[in-house]
């Protein structure tokens, strides 16, 4: 990551007053800055870290539909890796992972 669109941070604008210094950190030193404002809010960088590198290391990552009538999504990382969350009131908890070939998936899933 080089650089941080400011119109994506949304509500953290709100939470968060981010001075003319904190801009040049991030300008100048993307990684930490981001590390140091996780630290901030409360985040957690190991976490962080775990996601970049495997994110970072993917080929693919598709985003598929449940096939059961639950609502929810699948995760697919290089057709081989499938992590699956499911809606639980306003938000998605993680319910587990497969391992397999799965085929290509449908795209347009957020075009409906």
């Amino acid at each position: 990551m080089n650089w941080i669109d400011w119109r994506y941070l949304g509500n953290m604008k709100n939470k968060f007053k981010f001075s003319w210094f904190d801009k040049i950190y991030f300008k100048l030193f993307p990684q930490k800055a981001l590390r140091s404002f996780t630290k901030k809010m409360g985040g957690d960088n190991e976490i962080l870290d775990l996601l970049h590198t495997a994110f970072e290391k993917a080929g693919k990552i598709e985003i598929r539909r449940t096939s059961s009538n639950e609502r929810g999504f699948i995760l697919t990382i290089d057709r081989k890796l499938s992590f699956y969350f499911y809606q639980n009131g306003d938000a998605f908890e993680y319910d587990g992972y497969e391992a397999g070939e799965y085929d290509e998936a449908d795209v347009t899933i957020f075009d409906r």
